[in-house]
């Protein structure tokens, strides 16, 4: 499982990338692989897990799931380095705890 913040999402097309230190290239996120119910977007710099999976083309993410900060906060340390964490709350979430 990769963790990851995404760069930009298209609503109107329905794909964007996310920056992640695991791979040296963007991953390319196809709504169809966002796990959420309803209408399935993600917003800029929202931080997220997922499956990385090589399509030939280059890196894709599968089973796109947001983090929320419950989620981030259930996770090891060892997974989520800091950065991610410290920069999840300066882009609007707020801590529950």
């Amino acid at each position: 499982m990769a963790i990851g913040r995404v760069k930009w999402f298209n609503n109107q097309k329905g794909y964007g990338f996310i920056e992640t230190d695991e791979s040296l290239q963007d991953v390319f996120v196809h709504f169809t692989d966002i796990l959420k119910k309803g209408y399935k977007t993600l917003r800029e710099k929202e931080l997220v897990h997922f499956m990385l999976d090589d399509s030939g083309k280059g890196p894709n993410a599968r089973q796109v799931c947001a983090l929320s900060p419950d989620a981030l906060h259930d996770l090891s340390t060892n997974m989520v380095p800091p950065e991610l964490m410290e920069n999840h709350y300066e882009y609007g979430a707020s801590a529950s705890r």
